[in-house]
């Protein structure tokens, strides 16, 4: 989707909180994207999740910077005007070493407070539970059903 040393255009929400980011004020951003994450492949850890849950993610993030320089800072794309995505997440077990999952775990959670806390619970539930494998979150932008 995006690639290193690519310039984008982003026109991306002033606060990102799952319960804001449709009413936040936008900003149109020019950025130099300096790295590109797909949390499919290289998915969130329980840690990184949990330093901010209510943060609206998507499928791809981008670490860029506005400016020559500057530190970069993380971009989820789908939270922007013009790459608006569903935003979905799901809590998988990984096998070490491999980049996609091999099971998912409960249900898919959309952004809203009430399963952003249902994944929470989830996540200190089966924490210590799958010897062998790594619990990790995954935003796929799918809408997956059963």
């Amino acid at each position: 989707m995006f690639s290193h040393g690519q310039q984008i255009e982003l026109v991306y929400p002033t606060l990102t909180h799952i319960l804001h980011i449709h009413d936040a004020p936008r900003t149109v951003r020019q950025l130099y994207v300096h790295r590109v994450r797909d949390p499919v492949r290289e998915p969130l850890t329980p840690a990184e999740f949990l330093r901010r849950p209510y943060v609206a993610r998507g499928r791809w993030l981008v670490l860029a910077s506005e400016f020559a320089g500057e530190r970069p800072k993380q971009f989820y794309p789908s939270s922007a005007d013009n790459f608006r995505a569903p935003g979905t997440l799901r809590l998988a077990l990984y096998e070490p070493g491999f980049d996609y999952p091999i099971r998912p775990l409960g249900k898919q959670i959309e952004p809203t407070p009430q399963d952003r806390r249902l994944l929470l619970r989830l996540i200190h539930r089966v924490a210590d539970t799958h010897d062998g494998y790594e619990l990790r979150i995954l935003a796929d932008d799918l809408r997956i059903t059963g």
